[in-house]
């Protein structure tokens, strides 16, 4: 009876060995879209395990299971000046990338920007300030972009007030 117990304890242990062998061998595929930028995401998986994809490359093989971003740069060349942003949390659609077997999933990040503007009133001060946001619902530094105007009108169109932003 005992020889029994050991042999389909053996079996269980083979299964599951074999099970996680196949698990893991499991492959898909993340394409970078950064709408004419060039950009690199780097996404976590695991405790350790990390895999780069650049917008450069038509596909990145990665293991098929979800990831979590870990850093994302986007780099353009515009008037022979190039410029980098990074983004940084919350990161959008992008918080939870998941990666299924033998398919290509396609991540839209960058620009075109998208500037949100952050209005807040204390009293009779009001300060207005903005988000820069991708395709993918990641949010940029807003330091990183130069100072955007701005133009208060009524329903009208009448400009009330125009500026420039500040940063401090």
């Amino acid at each position: 009876m005992k020889k029994k117990d050991i042999w389909i304890s053996v079996a269980i242990i083979g299964v599951a060995v074999l099970g996680t062998c196949v698990y893991s061998q499991r492959q898909g595929y993340v394409q970078l879209d950064a709408g004419g930028a060039r950009a690199e995401l780097r996404l976590r998986s695991g405790w350790f395990g990390s895999v780069t994809v650049k917008s450069d490359r038509q596909r990145t093989a990665v293991k098929a299971r979800s990831y979590r971003p870990q850093s994302l740069r986007i780099t353009s060349t515009a008037n022979a000046r190039q410029r980098s942003v990074r983004a940084s949390r919350p990161w959008g659609r992008l918080d939870r990338v998941k990666v299924k077997d033998n398919e290509t999933t396609v991540l839209r990040v960058g620009p075109p920007f998208l500037i949100k503007p952050r209005v807040h009133r204390r009293g009779s001060r009001v300060t207005i300030g903005f988000s820069v946001v991708g395709q993918a619902g990641e949010h940029y530094n807003a330091r990183q972009f130069s100072a955007p105007k701005l133009r208060i009108v009524d329903k009208a169109g009448n400009v009330l007030a125009a500026g420039k932003f500040q940063y401090g």
